[in-house]
């Protein structure tokens, strides 16, 4: 340790604002307060909740945009609205679920979030109804699952499909809204139920391409703000421009335009800057960081860098 900052672990903190994560935030508030306006009146199991699906590629920020709420809302996981400051709250309530959750794995699962003492015992119907007398008893406003695309379900007529279906839409009619996030796989598992279908607000993160003067922009202010971001968190005394030349083109192909991704791959050239004791990280530190990162992980065949770095010497030995 030489008395700088982590570098994973402020990679981690870093929390950079985007359109989708603003919508998905805005959507989260808006079923809370509808669920909030339905107790007040009485309307514990009158009023329906809504289901908000969150999905896209893997590395897309969807993660990040769920810890993001949660951070925001119950900073050390407390509710700022009371006064006892016990830990968990259970105003909101997310629950990642493990590999391969089977119905009865996905009732254990939300039972330990509720901290229930003995999560295994009952069976299906016994766990469900403590856990929808917990919903009641902390007048939960919302359910999350994240890594949706882990539930068992194969196709919408399976067994363990029908259950899943049958509980998440329970949860809503119920009136306590739900949360799903996942992969394109979990979307195609969880939105085969034409019921939660017709319940779904989108909140989806769209895969950005590279054609579209919109979708550059985007990806731009994020790689923008991640390279503020390095020096915000202190990892390096300048301010690291991915907004010169075409770094941003090199980073959207070197990340497949994934902000998870371009994110992973700045950290990577972080180290290497480190190492070299550089005041910023540099587009020769992306360069190596592309061939560490992404031509490893097989994400592109070549380094766009490199071959930026080439055409440009060939341009100037024309000059």
């Amino acid at each position: 340790m030489d008395g700088r900052p982590n570098i994973t672990t402020e990679f981690r903190l870093m929390r950079i604002v985007y359109p989708e994560m603003v919508a998905a935030h805005s959507a989260f508030d808006n079923v809370r307060e509808a669920r909030r306006s339905a107790l007040e009146i009485g309307g514990r199991s009158k009023i329906e909740g809504s289901l908000v699906s969150l999905f896209g590629k893997s590395h897309a920020g969807k993660t990040t945009i769920l810890e993001a709420y949660m951070e925001a809302s119950f900073p050390d996981d407390v509710d700022p609205e009371k006064l006892d400051n016990k830990r968990p709250q259970r105003k909101v309530v997310a629950i990642t679920l493990n590999g391969d959750s089977s119905h009865m794995s996905f009732l254990k699962q939300i039972l330990r979030a509720y901290k229930d003492p003995f999560p295994g015992d009952g069976n299906a119907d016994d766990k469900l109804e403590r856990i929808i007398k917990y919903i009641n008893h902390y007048k939960t406003e919302l359910l999350i699952f994240d890594e949706a695309s882990n539930l068992r379900i194969r196709k919408a007529t399976d067994l363990d499909a029908t259950k899943t279906h049958n509980t998440l839409r329970g949860f809503a009619k119920m009136g306590c809204p739900v949360v799903v996030a996942g992969t394109e796989e979990a979307e195609s598992k969880i939105l085969s139920d034409g019921q939660l279908v017709s319940m779904n607000h989108d909140v989806s993160i769209k895969t950005l391409k590279q054609d579209c003067a919109t979708d550059m922009q985007l990806f731009g202010s994020y790689c923008a703000d991640l390279g503020l971001a390095l020096k915000e968190h202190k990892l390096f005394p300048k301010r690291s421009n991915f907004v010169i030349d075409n770094t941003i083109a090199c980073l959207f192909i070197a990340s497949g335009g994934l902000r998870g991704r371009v994110s992973r791959l700045v950290e990577h050239a972080a180290y290497i800057a480190r190492q070299e004791d550089a005041d910023e990280v540099r587009f020769d530190h992306l360069e190596a960081a592309t061939d560490a990162y992404s031509i490893k992980n097989k994400i592109v065949t070549y380094n766009p860098f490199r071959e930026s770095r080439k055409t440009r010497k060939k341009e100037t030995r024309v000059a």
